[in-house]
């Protein structure tokens, strides 16, 4: 098998400014040192391992007696729950890292539900391969599963997120992502419910709508646009060529999205992860819905999103112990390598 690829091999001149620069994300508050030169360094590492899937994969249509028994799947008319004639299926995750209430211990934080999204029946690994219709469906699975966790109180929140590859965290090359609902709200959501209330208390406006008219103005991290979404490089970024997707429209929690919508969402989702595939030699990577809590009926200023984070370089000490990232890739750059990329 030949190597994988490495950090996409970019010349300093391709760079807004070589200088190095801190920048500090809006709403938490972590810095990003800006590094250009360490784009440069060498890599003795690989940094993928080969992504296909096993003979024996579980995830594979014919094998279901493998999975627990799916809690929603998009299948077949004639054909019986737990088995072949699916499209998308949603099973419990075998070796989950929170339980329903019912097995959970004393700790309430450890109650939940931990789920696994098969993307779809055949051994692919990659959600770009799967089209558009397909990827649709991904999405409208997404939703509904969240409109039935959302009618149980215990579950506070829910996040649904996809693990590409090794150095993203999948431990299964097939297509599939995940979701937790918790019956806590995740620190980094609270941030963000909490930033935006304050600052519509003090400012009577919607911080996510001043955000996506600023970088309209501003132009030079837009990665591409729609009627009804916008893909940014966030400015400060943390990972080279982190992207995130909004919708234009002021919508705090992503069950409740219409299936028009949900259909654009899958066409932006699709040509953001081909854009990335293209410019960053098919990274690994992680997606992360960011939505509200479910009881949570007044959000002024916050927007469910979708926050893309490629794997090109690791977590190491100075992230963990600092809670501070180095990124070598301007977000400029990066929107610009990514809008120009020709895509089919």
């Amino acid at each position: 098998m030949p190597n994988p690829p490495s950090f996409p091999k970019l010349s300093l001149p391709e760079f807004e400014s070589p200088s190095f620069e801190v920048r500090y994300d809006a709403i938490h508050r972590w810095p990003v040192i800006y590094a250009p030169a360490r784009a440069q360094r060498p890599f003795g590492f690989n940094k993928r391992s080969s992504a296909e899937c096993a003979e024996d994969d579980p995830f594979a249509e014919g094998r279901e007696e493998l999975t627990p028994h799916e809690t929603l799947a998009f299948r077949n008319s004639d054909s019986e729950p737990n088995g072949p004639g699916w499209q998308v299926r949603i099973i419990p995750n075998k070796y989950p890292a929170i339980v329903p209430a019912s097995d959970a211990a004393l700790n309430l934080d450890t109650n939940g539900v931990h789920e696994v999204i098969i993307e779809c029946p055949q051994s692919e690994t990659h959600f770009t391969r799967l089209g558009l219709s397909q990827i649709k469906l991904v999405f409208q699975s997404y939703r509904n599963r969240l409109r039935e966790l959302a009618k149980d109180k215990q579950n506070v929140h829910a996040t649904i997120f996809k693990n590409h590859g090794p150095a993203a965290g999948a431990s299964l090359a097939h297509s599939h992502s995940q979701l937790m609902a918790t019956a806590f709200i995740p620190p980094v959501i609270q941030q963000e419910l909490s930033f935006t209330a304050e600052h519509f208390k003090k400012t009577n406006r919607d911080y996510f709508g001043e955000h996506l008219l600023t970088e309209q103005t501003f132009r030079k991290r837009i990665v591409a646009q729609s009627e009804d979404f916008l893909v940014i490089c966030p400015e400060a970024s943390r990972f080279s060529f982190e992207m995130h997707i909004y919708p234009r429209s002021k919508e705090t929690h992503f069950y409740q999205t219409k299936d028009k919508t949900l259909g654009a969402m899958a066409k932006v989702m699709l040509q953001s992860l081909m854009r990335l595939e293209k410019v960053a030699a098919d990274p690994d990577y992680n997606f992360v819905l960011h939505t509200a809590p479910f009881a949570n009926k007044q959000t002024p200023g916050f927007r469910w999103h979708w926050e893309i984070y490629p794997r090109l370089s690791g977590i190491a000490g100075w992230e963990l112990g600092a809670g501070s990232y180095v990124n070598p890739l301007f977000p400029e750059t990066a929107a610009k390598l990514l809008r120009n990329a020709e895509i089919d």
